[in-house]
């Protein structure tokens, strides 16, 4: 079973990660709350934005017959999402620890037998991903109001990791797997930025499937991330670029 320490432990590489990403993508001085390129940073609207993505990969739509779920999407919606209540998080200054107490707040309450419809409406994944998308867009106005520098109240990022942490609950991804997803897309993410994702010359598509699918694979067969690295540039150099 694991360890609080061992989920500290993940945090933190969570995090560190993260913090490499940002600084690769947006800059040395991204928690100031502008990209390298001067535009300003909103982690809230990134947040809700990722989320409704998550929201559609649920046949929700009445309109439509024979729908079902697509799990693996959903699953990397979630995963992106998270990044970006990471970088919300760090931005803030938070602690892998204030982290971990937030995010793994759900487990007293899904122990507490008088929470009721409470707990009933918590466990629905919908539900939570509403309910944060509200919170997140919420405080994007306010965000905007006040400038996006300004580092603002640290109260509404500790209820953003909360909900987080139920939405993944209610979804059946433990921390585990949500894990080992987000760093696979964080190596991802940061090959997506060396090959030319930002001026638009990076292909999503290798050999009819989307790079996602290809680093999912590529992570079952090494074991670090410099080598799911490494396997991604290889495959991609000479079978995506060296194919036309």
């Amino acid at each position: 079973m694991e360890t609080r320490n061992d989920r500290l432990k993940k945090t933190e590489e969570m995090m560190r990660l993260q913090e490499s990403l940002n600084v690769k993508t947006n800059g040395e001085n991204w928690k100031a709350g502008t990209a390298r390129n001067g535009k300003p940073i909103n982690w809230y609207r990134a947040i809700y934005m990722e989320l409704a993505e998550f929201v559609d990969s649920f046949p929700w739509k009445h309109w439509k017959d024979n729908e079902e779920m697509d799990r693996e999407n959903a699953e990397t919606e979630l995963v992106d999402t998270w990044h970006f209540v990471l970088s919300l998080a760090l931005s803030k200054g938070f602690s892998a620890e204030e982290i971990g107490n937030r995010y793994f707040s759900y487990e007293e309450f899904v122990g507490d037998e008088d929470a009721g419809i409470r707990k009933e409406r918590m466990l629905d994944p919908l539900f939570v991903a509403e309910s944060l998308i509200a919170l997140c867009a919420s405080n994007s106005t306010h965000l905007r109001d006040r400038g996006a520098s300004n580092v603002g109240d640290r109260m509404p990022v500790s209820m953003i990791v909360t909900l987080f942490g139920y939405l993944t609950k209610s979804f059946g991804m433990d921390f585990e797997d949500l894990y080992s997803i987000y760093t696979t897309k964080n190596v991802l993410n940061k090959f997506r930025n060396d090959m030319g994702y930002a001026d638009g010359t990076y292909r999503k598509i290798w050999a009819g499937k989307e790079d996602n699918e290809w680093a999912r694979e590529f992570a079952r067969k090494t074991r670090t991330p410099e080598e799911l690295y490494d396997a991604l540039k290889k495959f991609y150099i000479e079978g995506v670029e060296k194919g036309d």
